[in-house]
């Protein structure tokens, strides 16, 4: 998935990232917080940063608390829908 969004195919890499999540999710494994933080990027870089709520609203999502980094990446998904910096 990391190669896809190097090559700047987000779309692939969002696809494999959910994968990675959704197996994450079903063994309780601690990972499923990175593989969520890098959907998060996936979402902002496709132009998509309002559908993040969702993704973070979901099923698999759940599993993870926000932790500093899923938080950062949130906001600046907010940061790029505002256009703004601060």
């Amino acid at each position: 998935a990391m190669v896809h969004a190097d090559d700047g195919d987000f779309k692939t890499a969002y696809s494999y990232f959910i994968e990675s999540l959704d197996s994450y999710a079903s063994q309780n494994d601690p990972r499923g917080a990175q593989a969520l933080k890098y959907i998060i990027f996936c979402k902002i870089m496709l132009g998509h940063p309002e559908e993040i709520d969702g993704v973070l609203g979901g099923k698999l999502a759940a599993n993870y608390s926000l932790g500093d980094e899923v938080t950062a990446m949130k906001a600046v998904g907010e940061a790029y829908i505002k256009k703004s910096l601060q």
